[in-house]
């Protein structure tokens, strides 16, 4: 079985972890995974090429933008039907059995896909930040052989069952955690002291990539605020400087100094050894304004560490609340203060908690569960390509599709 993979972010995050995670176990039940991207040299590409996953760089793939400029709606057009015809070639050319779609604003792979005949998986990952993507509703509707979505929350976004018109099931792919590369016994030393953090208590962190959707600014005012009951405490922010977000980030260093934080609030940059990272913190803090389904809150909790998260998008399909760690609103620096000031100061409701968050992640985001359902999902609609409906859709313990309720949690 061949599966094309096409996505437009060459940032390594979350989606681009999945694939090659996934592809790697995959391999072992005879699924060759092929990766399409743009020619940006995000990052992708040399993480690709380590793990020996084929993927080819397309010039022309391009995805329609929020922008003034008519330049940019101009390039879009013109790189539209010869980025399909390319993909097309592409799909004839490796024999792809299943198109795997992973950004709904991105269309010209299942456009290519019906062109050559193949089945078309549309992967819903993201929060629907703008109307713009909700226009492209009809088309995962009507291009696609099956759609999943990262969150409940997602899929609801989409195809909410309270819609008339362009109701569809979903089945729900969690973002995986390889429970065994993250968990409490990886060794932080070389990390604390790379950043003399060798005494330092408590250490608080998140990590994301400088953008203003992960909340950054809230986690730096409520560090201030933390400071007043702990004044020996260390941040961390964990993540990479993007090109586009230089003025983002001279707004962050200029607060740090403005609330006199330039001793206690560290800007690392982006790692690789998020393990390490994480295994070094006391309370892990996602601070995000919109989530799907991050993998780094999984990482996090996989690694026994009591975490504080906002309580947006799929996060509370994540974390229950008191029992697996705690959720606050989003944008509210004083509530984010007050949780991680508790477990601060309630290290045995911080260590019980910890436990449990690494015990849910077990029980339903581990790796094999995410390559099982993978595996599951294309080999069904392989058996529809050759005749075979009666797998076409399936659900396993605490997933869910179509119109049935997910998991819900009560607002902040």
């Amino acid at each position: 079985m061949k599966v094309l993979n096409v996505i437009i972010e060459d940032r390594i995050g979350g989606p681009q972890l999945r694939i090659v995670q996934v592809a790697k176990r995959l391999r072992k039940k005879g699924v060759e995974t092929i990766v399409i991207l743009p020619a940006n040299n995000g990052g992708f590409q040399g993480l690709l090429r380590r793990e020996g996953i084929t993927f080819y760089e397309l010039n022309n793939l391009r995805r329609p933008r929020l922008t003034p400029n008519p330049l940019e709606h101009m390039r879009y057009m013109i790189s539209f039907i010869p980025s399909i015809l390319r993909l097309k070639g592409i799909i004839r050319k490796e024999s792809i059995d299943i198109v795997h779609q992973n950004d709904i604003m991105q269309i010209q792979g299942p456009i290519a896909a019906k062109l050559a005949k193949t089945r078309v998986l549309w992967h819903l990952q993201g929060i629907p930040l703008h109307g713009v993507a909700q226009l492209f509703t009809p088309l995962a509707y009507f291009l696609s052989d099956k759609i999943i979505a990262a969150s409940g929350a997602i899929g609801d976004q989409y195809f909410s069952p309270k819609r008339r018109v362009f109701r569809r099931d979903f089945d729900i792919v969690y973002a995986p955690v390889d429970t065994e590369q993250f968990s409490p016994a990886v060794d932080s030393s070389s990390f604390r002291e790379e950043f003399r953090l060798e005494n330092a208590r408590p250490v608080i962190g998140m990590i994301g990539n400088l953008n203003p959707v992960k909340g950054h600014r809230y986690f730096i005012e409520s560090a201030k605020l933390i400071k007043e009951k702990h004044r020996d405490a260390k941040f961390l922010i964990v993540g990479k400087k993007l090109e586009n977000r230089r003025g983002y980030m001279r707004g962050l260093e200029h607060l740090v100094k403005e609330l006199d934080l330039t001793e206690d609030v560290i800007f690392t940059g982006a790692r690789r050894d998020i393990p390490q990272v994480l295994s070094s913190l006391d309370v892990f803090v996602l601070p995000s304004l919109y989530e799907a389904c991050p993998m780094v809150l999984l990482e996090a909790m996989a690694t026994g560490i009591p975490c504080v998260a906002t309580g947006v998008g799929g996060v509370p399909e994540i974390v229950t609340h008191h029992e697996t760690g705690l959720l606050v609103p989003p944008r509210e620096a004083l509530a984010m203060a007050h949780a991680v000031t508790f477990f601060l100061n309630n290290r045995g409701e911080a260590e019980t908690m910890g436990k449990r968050g690494r015990q849910r992640v077990l029980s339903r985001f581990s790796l094999d569960i995410c390559v099982d359902d993978h595996w599951r999902i294309y080999s069904a609609l392989i058996q529809e390509t050759r005749g075979f409906t009666h797998c076409a859709q399936y659900t396993k313990p605490g997933r869910s599709f179509g119109g049935e309720p997910h998991e819900r949690h009560e607002p902040l």
